[in-house]
């Protein structure tokens, strides 16, 4: 069972999901303190890198888990989703606590989304797993958002094109600064993503925009912020670091 309400949670629960913007994690955590016991797991589906340390400072008792959706995914009303395709799924892995009941958890719980939920392991696995993710978001999300083009149409274009091969350019280059191995995520070979945009500019647009012309048409995260009027964007979170 799920819920937005801190006073509707069961007891007891098995898995608690973050699943909101970045930037409201903290706040949002606050109402939970007290009212999960250290044998929940808690995971974060969040964009972006470092929500997983703001749990952990929260419930320092408790097994986290870094996890990320991999799939173009719009709201049609409160509490449902839709899911246009079935390319894509979650990816997740252990940030901190025990690695058995990390994974047993979440990939019993999560797969009866019907969605693939692959798991990371090795060294510093969580963190390459969102960093990982954040390469799907940092080229696309923010010019997707501003221009309302599709990531084929981004890439087709001279200057954005460009912008969106510069932004996966210097956020690979940060990772392998970091020593951040590339995870593949369901439905997205990042590992090979690193290679591709090292090609020469023309080549690597080229077949970057074959690849998303493949895929569906779909508002980013970003994008249906700005549609809904919202206050705030992840744009500190996905472009900023």
């Amino acid at each position: 069972m799920f819920s937005h309400i801190p006073e509707e949670l069961p007891p007891s629960p098995d898995l608690v999901v973050v699943a909101l913007k970045s930037f409201d994690t903290v706040a949002a955590l606050a109402p939970l303190v007290g009212r999960i016991p250290s044998t929940s797991v808690i995971t974060s589906l969040q964009n972006g890198v470092g929500n997983e340390d703001r749990i952990s400072a929260r419930f320092p008792d408790n097994t986290v888990v870094a996890g990320s959706i991999c799939a173009s995914l719009g709201l049609t009303g409160p509490g449902r989703a839709l899911w246009p395709d079935d390319r894509g799924g979650l990816a997740g892995a252990r940030h901190r606590g025990d690695p058995e009941i990390a994974r047993a958890v979440w990939s019993s719980i999560l797969s009866r989304t019907g969605m693939e939920c692959a798991w990371t392991t090795g060294g510093k696995a969580s963190q390459r797993l969102k960093w990982s993710k954040l390469m799907l978001n940092t080229g696309f999300n923010a010019l997707n958002s501003v221009t309302g083009l599709t990531s084929a149409a981004i890439l087709a274009h001279p200057e954005y094109g460009r912008l969106a091969l510069q932004a996966l350019r210097e956020g690979f280059s940060l990772m392998r600064r970091l020593k951040l191995e590339p995870v593949d995520l369901p439905g997205f070979p990042v590992s090979k993503m690193r290679y591709l945009v090292a090609l020469p500019e023309r080549f690597a647009l080229r077949v970057m925009s074959w690849q998303a012309a493949r895929a569906p048409e779909a508002a980013f995260s970003m994008r249906q912020d700005i549609l809904n009027k919202r206050q705030y964007t992840e744009i500190d979170e996905l472009n900023g670091k």
